[in-house]
This record gives structure tokens, sequence and C-alpha cells, in this order.
């Protein structure tokens, strides 16, 4: 029995402790502890108990800092233990750990250190770090606690001393190289690099080494070019940036002639220095110049002796030689206006060099300008041009000289002859609603440009908006109208008997507008519908009694133009011929107006009875006694009195002398209850007595 005792308790004790814990966690040995890291009834770590004791790990993962951050809140699936005093609980496989994952990626010359070679004691600045670590001795075990700042690892390598101070080491340098400084602003310096300076070395200007190397350094030009200057003492005393820029020495864009007292613009804006200042250097190579236009062209002049004693300034700029923008033509005895103000003064002044003759030049308009009308309208061509244009016609202009037909061709008859030219001759052409002018090629500018007027659709727009461009002979409003006037139109009854609707009967008396001017609409229709009703519709009496399946009544089915009152309808062709009395009956008689339901009044023509009570019921002499019998039982259409009856069929034949004996003899009138008179048919005795009694 003691021996299962004790068999018993050593089992439960291998299930509660499987193994010894590590070195770090050997003050947690013993059963007593055991909820210190499990949770009772529960397999595996508590992750929440491993954080209570790493409260610096716990930190940073609360902060979402670090490599923890990133992975499983299970730390078992991770660090082991009950393995031993000397297994290591963390097991980090140096070699594939990706570095990503901390936040902090290794690149450049990062990527070549080994790990301790930044996680080291010296190097761990996290104080909650180095408190938890340091208790236990395992500060230069750990890999947390590390600063992402450069300075916190390479404080002992700044070479730049205080010059710096509390700027971060990446805002120039990156891990790929110390010397790569690709990050660095210069111009946060005070002192940006353009021009050339983007091409020096920074040893050129920052010599030496250590913090000396930075500071002090010269922003002026003459701090690092003043043994460079080409123009010894005469410009010492002005910064060369007064001329100069740093993207070429020898241009410069800075200077501003104008403050020598002479500006350049035009050509001498465009020429280089030395054409005025020769190739010499120093400061005599800028000495004082003439401005005079003469010192330096003198020996170009093209006019001889034409100008003498006149500067060439009073005619000539620096823009151009062959242009004059200082000559005033008005000063001479021909004032340029118009058109002459744009031509070419070689147009009329002609010849070349000294030759060219610029004095008595002719100013008649024949002298330069062919007559284009060969005299017919004299030789004083301002009587009707400008100068303005050629094709400007000056107010002096009659236009009752001018033979519209003879040098148009085209002759203006009708309301086009009480026109004014500029009715259809103007700039620009008359575009609205009605008129659509088209002018001739390119005639802008004309004061009457020739205008296209092939058709009369070439200026008027086309008012039945292509109804008839398929007609024949095409949409030529000369058909139907004249240049008189628009309407009356001469399209007349003639005519429309040649279309496809020929008017007959009650449309020729119809105006024109009735049809096609429709409602809503200010301009004739003339593409319409010609069923009968596209128009009448609204006037439709049936309602939708003769409606097909579509809705449309078509009124042609009974009635025609000339007779709307269907004189020759066959009622035949509904099933109930009109005979006798019928065929005198007017045939309001049997079809009577309804009242519809939207208030409408329609006659009724369709669904009627053809049973004579349906009409006669209201006329019935017989005071019922012939009820449930149909009248045609004994009468016909052709009169109300009974001709042929046979009395056989009741039950007293006539026979012998009853043959020949009145009906009214047996039959006579009695009085209804209300003392309406009728003739009593049945029931009547057969008897003899009933009748002969009496005799």
């Amino acid at each position: 029995m003691l021996l299962v005792v004790l068999s018993t308790t050593a089992t439960q004790a291998q299930l509660i402790a499987p193994g010894e814990l590590t070195e770090v966690h050997a003050n947690l040995e013993g059963i007593r502890n055991c909820t210190n890291c499990h949770q009772l009834g529960q397999r595996g770590i508590d992750p929440d108990k491993c954080l209570s004791c790493h409260t610096p790990l716990r930190d940073r993962i609360r902060r979402d800092e670090g490599f923890h951050a990133t992975v499983s809140r299970q730390c078992a699936s991770c660090h082991k233990d009950h393995f031993g005093r000397d297994f290591d609980p963390v097991r980090l496989a140096t070699g594939s750990f990706d570095h990503s994952q901390t936040g902090f990626d290794l690149v450049g010359r990062h990527l070549n250190l080994t790990c301790r070679g930044c996680h080291r004691s010296a190097n761990v600045v996290d104080a909650d770090v180095r408190r938890f670590k340091g208790q236990v001795g395992r500060l230069n075990e750990t890999f947390l606690g590390l600063s992402e700042t450069c300075a916190s690892c390479h404080d002992d390598d700044d070479p730049h001393g205080a010059s710096f101070q509390g700027q971060s080491c990446a805002s120039c340098h990156t891990a790929t190289s110390w010397t790569d400084v690709e990050g660095f602003d210069h111009g946060q310096t005070g002192f940006a690099l353009v021009g050339q300076h983007l091409q020096a070395t920074c040893a050129s200007c920052h010599p030496g080494s250590g913090a000396a190397r930075f500071e002090n350094v010269a922003t002026t030009c003459q701090g690092c070019h003043g043994n460079e200057s080409p123009h010894s003492a005469r410009l010492s005393r002005q910064d060369c940036a007064t001329c100069h820029t740093p993207a070429n020495w020898s241009s410069t864009p800075s200077f501003n002639h104008r403050a020598t007292g002479f500006a350049l613009v035009g050509q001498h804006a465009r020429i280089a220095c030395t054409s005025c200042h020769g190739n010499g250097r120093g400061a005599a190579r800028f000495r004082a110049a003439t401005a005079s236009c003469e010192t330096c062209h003198g020996d170009e002049n093209p006019h001889g002796m034409q100008f003498e004693g006149q500067s060439c300034a009073s005619c000539h700029g620096a823009q151009t030689w062959t242009a004059v923008p200082n000559f005033n033509h008005g000063t001479t005895a021909f004032v340029l206006t118009g058109a002459h103000v744009r031509v070419d003064c070689t147009s009329c002044h002609t010849g070349d060099g000294a030759s060219q003759v610029f004095a008595d030049a002719p100013s008649e308009c024949a002298a330069c300008h062919d007559d284009a009308h060969e005299g017919v309208f004299g030789t004083d061509c301002a009587t009707c041009h400008t100068t303005a244009d050629w094709p400007q016609m000056a107010r002096t202009f009659a236009e009752d000289r001018f033979d519209h037909e003879t040098h148009t061709g085209y002759a203006l008859v009708g309301a086009h002859g009480a026109l004014d030219c500029a009715a259809c001759h103007t700039q620009p052409a008359r575009r609205d609603a009605d008129i659509h002018i088209t002018l001739v090629d390119d005639e802008r500018g004309q004061t009457f440009p020739a205008v296209d007027a092939a058709t009369c659709q070439s200026c008027h727009t086309d008012y039945h908006d292509g109804t008839f461009a398929e007609a024949l002979g095409g949409a030529d409003c000369g058909g139907c109208h004249t240049q008189t006037a628009f309407a009356p139109t001469t399209f007349d009854l003639a005519r429309h008997a040649e279309t496809a609707f020929p008017l007959t009967g009650a449309h020729l008396a119809t105006p024109c507008t009735a049809c096609h001017l429709q409602p809503g609409h200010t301009t004739p229709t003339f593409d319409i519908d010609q069923a009968c009703e596209a128009c009448h519709a609204e006037g439709n009496p049936h309602g939708e009694e003769f409606a097909d399946p579509d809705g449309v009544t078509r009124c042609a089915g009974c009635h025609n133009a000339t007779d709307w009152d269907l004189a020759a309808f066959d009622h035949s062709e509904t099933g109930f011929s009109l005979l006798g009395a019928h065929l005198r009956t007017e045939c309001t008689a049997c079809h009577t107006p309804e009242t519809q339901p939207d208030g409408s009044v329609v006659r009724r023509f369709t669904g009627l009875s053809s049973e004579c009570a349906s009409c006669h019921l209201e006329e019935d002499p017989h005071a019922g006694q012939f009820e449930g019998q149909t009248c045609d039982s004994c009468h016909d259409t052709q009169a109300f009195t009974i001709t042929a009856f046979n009395h056989a069929a009741t039950r007293f034949p006539l026979a012998g002398a009853h043959e020949t004996v009145a009906c009214a003899a047996c039959h006579r009138p009695e009085l209804t209850a209300d003392g309406t008179e009728f003739v009593r048919f049945k029931p009547l005795g057969t008897a003899c007595a009933d009748c002969h009694g009496s005799e």
C-alpha cells in the first residue's frame, strides 16, 4: 500500500513539473509557483502572466513597437521552458530573421553587420530595458532597448563636433555610404547651389576636416574668386554678381546695360559684347564708346546723299534695318491711310540703294492701280473706292450707277428690286431664322461681297424644313412662290391633283391652312398623314366604337369626302338587312345617342339588338298577350298589319263561314286597368256560344 502511494505521488509530481526550468526562471521552481506562469485548468502558458513580469516588452507591444508587436501573442509558441537550466528560451535564428519586422529596415552598410555589432549593452538606451535586464545580469543578451537614431550608435564617430548639434545624421547622410550626403539640401544653409556651383566638389569650398571644415565659409564671389577677376582694379569695388551668375562666368545676364546710358534693344540685345567692346581684356575693354548710329554703321548707309544731315534714328530703329518705325509718312505730302499703311515701302519707292526713289513719288491712283472697269466709271477711283480696301466702297458711291444684271448676271425683280445693296451684300453675311446668305469664296472685307445666288435656298432658309427635298425638280421655291411675294402661292388645285392626295368633295372647299397648319405650329406642314382620322380624330362622334386593335377609328370604312352622311352605306354588311318600312326609317331612329362615362355623347352603332322588341317594346298594342313570342311570328317589316296570318296554327282553325269573317268580328277592343285600349286575341273562348250566344 505504501509503495502504491509513493508511486502515485511520483507520477503526479512528474505530471505537474515536466522538467527543470531554465536558469533565468530558476526562482520560479516548485509546485507552489506554477500559477505564476500557468492558469489553473488550462493547458500551456498564459501570455498575460508572461507580460506581467516582462514589463518592458509589454509596454513596447502596447505602443505597437518592435518585432513582438507584429507576431502572435502566444509566447510559448516561440519560447519554451522546462528543458533544464542550460536551455536557452530565446532560440533566435539570426541568419534568417527578417529585421524589417522590428520596424527598422537594414539597408546599406547595416546589412553587413552582425546582430551583436549593434545589440550591445552599451547601445541599450531604454531605461526600462536596462533596469529589467540588468537585475538578472542579462543586459548583454537582450535585443531590446536600442534607439533608431544614428547618434545612439555613432556618437563617437561624429567628425563635426558641435557644428550640427541637435541635427539628425540622416538629414545629410545615408546608411549606404558615410561620404554620401545626397539627402543634404544646401539651400537650407542660406547659400543655395546653382549653376557651376552644383558641379563643384564639397572639398573645393570646404577644405580640411573636422568641425572647422564647415564653419566660417565665405559666401561672397570674391571670397573664392577674388584672384580670378580679369577686370583689374577698375571694377574691384563692384560685386561680381552685378554682371555674372554661377551658371557661366563668360556670360553676363545680370548686367543691366541701361545703367550705362545706352539701353540694348532690338538687334543690339542679340549681338555679342565683343562686337562693340572688342576682344581685349581688363578694364579698357569696357571704356566708354559713342552711342551714335553713324559711329558703327556709317559705312552701311544705302541712301547716298538723300538724307544728308539726318540721323539714322529719325527713321530706323534697332529692331531691324529694313523697318522704319520712327518715320512718320504723315509729314510728307502723301498721308498713308487704309491699306496703304500695310503696303511695303518698296511697292511705291522703287529702286535699290542710293537710286531708290523717296522724293517725287506719284500720288495718283492710276499710277499704281489698273482700272478694272475699263473707264466705265470714269478715272477717279476715289469716286467709289477708299484706301481702307479696294472692295470697300466710299460714301460717294451711287448705287443707281450699278446695273446689277449687267455686272453680275442676276436681275433684281419683284421684292429683290426694292432691297438695299447691303441687305444681301454685307459683312458678316446675314444668318438668321429666315435668311442664311452664303458669300462666294472668301470675300471678307469687301463692302459688297459676291453672293452665291444659284438657287433660292442659297439665301432663303427652307421654310418647309426639307419636306420637298425629294419632290420632282427638288426643293425649288420657284415651283410654288414668286419673287414678288412669298404668298399667295402659285400651287393651285390642279397642282394638288398631281400629288398623292387629290382634293375631292368637301376637301375642294377646305382652306389650305385647315390641313397644313397644325395646332401648336407657326409654319405650315406638308408632310402630313393622308388618313381621314389624322385630321378628323377630334371630331370623331363614335368614341372607341369602331376602333381597330391599334385604337384607331378608320373613317374611310364608312365615309367619303363627298358625303359624310353615309348615303351609300350597305346596311346588309352589318348582318341586319333593312327591308320594308326599315328602309324608310331614319338612321337616328334606331341609332340613338348615349352618354359615355367621361361625359362625351356618342351615337350607338355596334352591339345593338336585332330583336323587334328592342325598338318596339314601348309600342306593344297587345298589352302583353303574346309575351315570350317574337313580333316576326305574326308581323313582317312591310307593314304592321297582318296580311297572311295562319289561323290554323292556333287552337281555333278557321273553316267554313269563319274564313270570310273579319278579324274584328271576333277580336274586339278592350280596356286595360289604366284605360289603354287593346284588341283581345287571347285568351278567347272557342265554343260557339262564346260568340253566338246572344243570337
